[in-house]
């Protein structure tokens, strides 16, 4: 044995534990003085035996020639084979014989790095960048020089890129084949429109994998569309049924209808969604879209207009369209009784009638032009029939009393004598702070007054 770690014997095992060092060492050092040999170390082998000089046996030290024969193989020009000492090989687990080391870590057999790096070459029609085996064990490196000296020589490679090179003639020689077969063969297909056959190449296949040319799915539709018969937007096929009107199929449209014809559908279309809906202001072109759990009742367009979805009466919030309709038609029968009313009034108005200034359930009634302009209601008030101030006033002070409008009215300012007040005079209680009352002013008597239905005679 030698105690030089650098001179192995051929065969032994390459790494050696501390331990093993050590016991070694001892060995060599229970030896005696006269049995060590002054030559290379046992088991060493000279460059002129590798290089075939070898030696007679009797020229061989007497250690050297009780190294058996088997231990006595030459080492490889890489240098890095040993046995597996429980670790196998990545390829075929194995750890029978000798085991070439990786740039990795990991081992393998030179047969099985080989058969490996000759399947890859075919595989990946190359012969550089090959991956390393240990690959399925993290290693992310490629297969180097000295990974593939002692395994693949120069015939190898020669051999394997004659056999890519042949991989890539056929390659591209099928493509060719290809090329050339679709440019002789072209599929055609029978119109079920135009019943006219037509290359597939070009035309428009449908979802439901009917076949149809582009100029004859434009003829159809077109009518469709300006005839707006929106519930016809399905497969022209007979029998076929299938529905377009989907957001995965109109874009068909977009293809086989002109600009025009296809923002008319889109409009069409948008129509159509129960989430969308135009504004109901005259002159507006505003859209609204609504979502689950608003009040369809009270929607609002972008230019600040309210309306409801569902009839022509919003908006209503908080009431249904039948009760809107409902609260209309009670307004509408109380408009119309209103302006009968208002007819009945203006009518009486003109035959001469006149309604009682307080408004009473008595009404008012008619006087004949010759009685005396002082009238006296039903109810017992008395009043000017011209103007329908109240008698007991003007009579307690004077004709300015009157309402302006009225042809008994005297001007304040052709009176010298100054408003006093009077304690009878029931305008003049009604201050209560001891001033006398105001002139009355012009009220529109008798036609604001005319709200009353009842109409009775006054009385004298």
């Amino acid at each position: 044995l030698a105690k030089d770690e650098k001179h192995i014997i051929p065969g032994s095992v390459v790494a050696m534990g501390p331990a093993v060092r050590h016991s070694l060492a001892n060995i060599v050092e229970s030896v005696p003085p006269m049995q060590r040999d002054s030559g290379p170390p046992v088991g060493y082998l000279s460059q002129e035996r590798h290089a075939g000089a070898v030696p007679p046996p009797s020229q061989l030290s007497p250690t050297a020639r009780r190294v058996p024969p088997s231990s006595r193989r030459l080492m490889p020009a890489t240098g890095n084979l040993g046995a597996a000492l429980g670790v196998p090989c990545v390829i075929c687990f194995g750890e029978e014989g000798v085991l070439k080391t990786l740039h990795c870590g990991y081992k393998c057999h030179v047969d099985c790095l080989k058969q490996f790096w000759s399947q890859r070459v075919m595989t990946l029609c190359r012969i550089h960048n090959i991956r390393c085996p240990a690959e399925v064990t993290g290693c992310t490196a490629d297969l180097g020089e000295e990974d593939l000296r002692g395994v693949v020589d120069a015939a190898d490679l020669a051999e394997a890129q004659s056999r890519v090179d042949s991989v890539d003639e056929q390659t591209q020689s099928l493509i060719a084949d290809l090329k050339r077969q679709s440019e002789e063969y072209r599929p055609m297909f029978l119109c079920a429109i135009c019943l006219v056959e037509h290359e597939v190449e070009g035309c428009c296949t449908l979802p439901c994998q009917h076949r149809f040319c582009f100029e004859s799915l434009q003829y159809h539709f077109d009518i469709i569309v300006r005839e707006r018969r929106l519930k016809k937007l399905i497969c022209p096929a007979e029998g076929c049924g299938f529905n377009l009107r989907s957001e995965e199929s109109i874009h068909i449209f977009r293809q086989c209808l002109s600009e025009e014809t296809y923002h008319k559908l889109h409009e069409f279309l948008t129509r159509d969604n129960p989430h969308i809906h135009d504004c109901k202001r005259l002159g507006c072109e505003e859209r609204v879209f609504l979502d689950d759990g608003d009040d369809y009742a009270d929607l609002a367009c972008p230019r600040g207009h309210r309306f409801c979805a569902k009839c022509e009466l919003g908006p209503h919030p908080g009431i249904s369209c039948d009760e809107r309709e409902e609260q209309v038609e009670r307004e509408r029968k109380e408009e119309e009784v209103k302006r009968d009313q208002a007819e009945a009034w203006r009518s009486a108005l003109a035959l001469g009638w006149k309604p009682c200034p307080r408004r009473c359930t008595f009404g008012g009634g008619y006087k004949a032009a010759e009685e005396c302009d002082h009238v006296t209601c039903e109810c017992g008030f008395e009043f000017c029939w011209d103007c329908g101030v109240e008698r007991s006033v003007a009579l307690l002070h004077d004709n300015r009393w009157h309402k302006p409008s009225c042809r008994y009215h005297t001007r304040p300012e052709e009176v010298a004598e100054a408003p006093v007040f009077v304690p009878g005079c029931p305008e003049c209680q009604r201050r209560g702070d001891g001033l006398p009352c105001r002139f009355p002013p012009d009220d529109g008597y008798p036609h604001s007054y005319t709200q009353r239905r009842s109409m009775r005679q006054p009385r004298r």
